[in-house]
């Protein structure tokens, strides 16, 4: 089929094809051929290569306005279906193979369209990974340090938790993988493969969600005070406009009626002034405010006795 033009044999109406199709739909063999010329007309304005994508049997029907006329075409070899095409052999007794032939060649050509687009989704997704990773601060180079989630929470190593509260000064690091943690072991079945990622995201989102702390009811600055004047051999605080330092005094301030009043602080730095060393994230490290201020080191002082 070619234009507009549609080339059939001369002894069409007694072809044994057309008989057969005039007698499993009990009709005369001209109204038959009058079914196939509208068949084959939608296969020379639509089909490429002879076949026809996107198209159903019944879509046949309809268009002969005859029920079981595409079963017919089906049975005589005149229409073959794969589930997602049709396709057409040329109306002459040999040419089946053919057919067949054009059909295997629309299924080579879609594989390879899918191949194409998996490819180019694939070259999307690792480009997009290349780019996280160099914008990733957890892994400058791409090699994204080892974090573990156990049943005591997350472990991250300390050049990675630096990174994080570098990168993201707005975020309190420490608080939000704590918060993480409570999601991860309440969310079994959406375990992560890489929890560094999976943490980095989640910095990252706290850190752009971030909005000033409120300190209506607390006195940061004089808490501040208190523990330069009570923590003399402890280190200064160098900027004490930090607001993560500000936001985890206000957190503390606020967890309980009796961490609101200067008694209670003074107590608590006290405590922290006579210890040389923390265990803080692994490591033995000197108390300073930040430290202090964290949950899990402002929970063991205040349970000194």
């Amino acid at each position: 089929m070619a234009g507009d033009w549609i080339k059939m044999r001369t002894d069409l109406l007694t072809s044994p094809k057309v008989v057969r199709i005039a007698s499993a739909l009990n009709a005369d063999r001209f109204r038959i051929a009058g079914g196939l010329l509208s068949v084959w007309s939608l296969f020379d304005a639509h089909s490429v290569d002879g076949i026809l994508e996107g198209y159903t049997v019944s879509a046949v029907d309809e268009l002969a306005a005859w029920p079981g006329f595409a079963e017919s075409m089906l049975a005589v070899g005149w229409l073959e279906h794969d589930g997602a095409s049709l396709a057409m052999p040329r109306f002459d007794a040999h040419n089946g193979a053919s057919a067949k032939r054009r059909a295997q060649d629309a299924d080579r050509k879609r594989i390879d369209r899918k191949s194409s687009a998996y490819d180019a989704d694939e070259k999307r997704t690792r480009e997009e990974k290349r780019r996280e990773d160099i914008n990733n601060p957890c892994s400058p180079q791409g090699e994204i340090s080892e974090v573990v989630f156990t049943e005591h929470g997350f472990e991250v190593p300390d050049d990675l938790f630096n990174k994080w509260a570098a990168a993201y000064p707005k975020a309190a690091v420490e608080d939000e993988i704590a918060k993480a943690a409570v999601w991860a072991a309440t969310n079994p079945a959406k375990r992560k493969k890489n929890w560094a990622r999976f943490l980095n995201t989640w910095i990252a989102k706290a850190h752009k969600n971030s909005k000033a702390v409120d300190e209506a009811d607390c006195p940061v600055d004089k808490i501040i005070e208190l523990y330069h004047k009570e923590c003399a051999n402890l280190p200064r605080v160098a900027v004490d406009t930090d607001h993560v330092l500000r936001g985890l005094i206000v957190e503390r301030w606020n967890e309980a009626p009796a961490h609101k009043n200067s008694s209670f602080w003074k107590t608590i730095f006290h405590r922290a002034n006579r210890m040389q060393q923390i265990y803080y994230r692994g490591a033995n490290v000197l108390p300073r405010l930040e430290l202090i201020c964290s949950r899990s080191i402002f929970r063991q002082l205040e349970e000194q006795q």
